[in-house]
């Protein structure tokens, strides 16, 4: 990125260790990042908010947790046992959430401290004497001291956003719910585990979403902080599947384990109006809901869940379930399906309307579908295999370099049979072949392309092969890979000569 973007930044620190100089730190890092982006005090938890529940959602927001470590950051309580070795400790509790969250630590050594050797710390911490650190020494100058520091934040902070990729998934698979009121939603969970599989990578084993999975134990307030970050993270790309159980008291609800009648679950209102306000440029919801009958009317009925640019949502109904006659096929398996070996886009790019359309196309399901959109571009969500080679696609210009109306005239030097050989046409020859295979090319007049070659036939562009032909020519496929071959014979004979 051309801009930098400023680090979210956590001071993990113990007041009677080294409170005057975590304050020195928090001071000139508030000046260099902004107000509100370094967190440092319980004085800045909001009233009524639970102490490590709102600590740890705020590291998780974090790029980068600072542990200030002073003379005394082994410090012992009344009993003379060290304090890091209670499991309910703040400062171990910050540190074990940053671990966890695999947020970045930079410890920072103050006063006359030493990093502590890993064998003086309980197992879940030691770790971090193997993280390289900052000193920040208040006898020495501070100025250069301070500024180190912040420059490594800065460089913690953009190497992370980078390696996070710029996007991310939450899969949530609700399959037993503990309410006697609830009956079981059969397939929910290995659904969500086989979406989660093919989210992760693509095709060809490239990372694709950073992805995190919950199954069954999801409380409502734990769905809404996951979601917040979700959501509120700086992605291209943010994806949220829940395969579970919806009621339409009201507004609609996503069900949660803590289902009662005065709190049925997270409310579909709040999850769209989180969505319309993200940051990130793409929004994809896929709901996947069993008794969730009415959750397109809900979006028709109320103007205020209006979508905001970059949001799309599919909505998939699962009829109540006869538990002991479900479908061994659900709408899931399709998206999978598609996921896996791709939609109707020949490079493999499957899109949430390639996912639409599968569904829709078959009416073989008690499924009923729910699609809205808005959407001013189209984004992969995975990347299948492809059907045919990207560098086929891309010298389709090349092959019919006027206009996709062009005709391309074939000749028996085309075809491997005939006399002389010329390799080039062949190899060009192969590829119309291929296009062929997957219906971008037809014979102009010839049943085949092998008699329209040996004929001294043409073949020409089918109607999705037009559509292809701008793509390529709009460089969507990348570069040529192929010229005419009596362009390279000239050259070759030039530089034999």
């Amino acid at each position: 990125m051309s801009q930098k973007i400023i680090p979210k930044v956590f001071i993990c620190y113990r007041r009677r260790d080294s409170g005057y100089a975590a304050k020195q730190i928090y001071d000139y890092l508030q000046d260099k990042f902004g107000e509100g982006n370094v967190e440092f005090d319980i004085s800045t938890i909001p009233a009524g908010e639970k102490f490590k529940v709102y600590l740890g959602r705020r590291i998780d927001a974090c790029d980068v947790v600072l542990v200030i470590i002073g003379d005394h950051w082994l410090t012992r309580d009344e009993n003379n046992n060290v304090r890091l070795y209670n499991e309910e400790d703040d400062v171990r509790f910050e540190i074990e959430r940053a671990l966890k969250s695999e947020v970045p630590i930079l410890p920072i050594l103050v006063g006359e401290a030493d990093m502590p050797s890993s064998d003086k710390l309980p197992e879940s911490l030691q770790v971090v004497p193997t993280i390289n650190g900052r000193e920040y020494r208040q006898a020495l100058d501070s100025e250069p001291q301070l500024l180190k520091i912040a420059n490594d934040i800065q460089d913690i902070s953009d190497s992370r956003r980078q390696s996070l990729l710029s996007r991310s998934a939450l899969v949530v698979g609700m399959q037993t719910y503990s309410s006697p009121k609830l009956d079981q939603v059969p397939g929910a969970l290995e659904d969500a585990y086989r979406i989660s599989n093919l989210l992760k990578s693509h095709a060809s084993g490239n990372e694709n979403f950073r992805l995190k999975t919950i199954s069954n134990d999801c409380t409502k307030n734990e769905l809404k902080s996951e979601l917040q970050h979700l959501f509120n993270s700086e992605v291209d790309v943010a994806l949220f599947y829940f395969a579970g159980r919806a009621i339409n008291e009201e507004q609609g609800y996503l069900v949660t384990q803590d289902y009662s009648r005065q709190n049925p679950g997270y409310a579909i209102k709040h999850l769209v109006d989180l969505v319309n306000k993200s940051q990130a440029l793409e929004k994809v919801i896929i709901l996947d809901c069993c008794a969730a009958n009415q959750t397109g009317e809900l979006f028709e009925r109320k103007k205020s869940l209006e979508l905001a640019e970059g949001v799309s949502i599919l909505a998939i109904r699962r009829d109540e379930p006869d538990v002991n006659k479900w479908e061994t096929e659900s709408a899931t398996t399709q998206l999978c399906d598609v996921l896996e070996f791709g939609g109707a886009d020949l490079t493999g790019s499957v899109t949430i309307v390639d996912l639409y359309n599968q569904l829709n196309a078959s009416g073989a399901f008690r499924q009923k579908l729910y699609f809205r959109a808005n959407l001013a571009e189209l984004g992969s969500i995975r990347e299948a295999t492809p059907v045919i080679d990207k560098s086929i696609l891309a010298n389709i210009r090349v092959y019919f370099p006027g206009s996709p109306n062009e005709v391309h005239q074939l000749s028996p030097a085309y075809e491997p049979e005939a006399e002389p050989f010329d390799d080039g046409l062949q190899q060009i020859f192969a590829e119309l072949q291929s296009l062929n295979r997957v219906n971008l090319v037809e014979p102009t007049k010839h049943k085949h392309m092998y008699h329209a070659a040996m004929e001294d036939g043409s073949c020409q562009l089918t109607k999705r092969g037009r559509q292809y032909w701008l793509q390529s020519n709009q460089g969507r496929f990348g570069a040529p890979t192929r010229t005419w071959p009596n362009e390279n014979s000239n050259s070759e004979d030039k530089e034999s000569n």
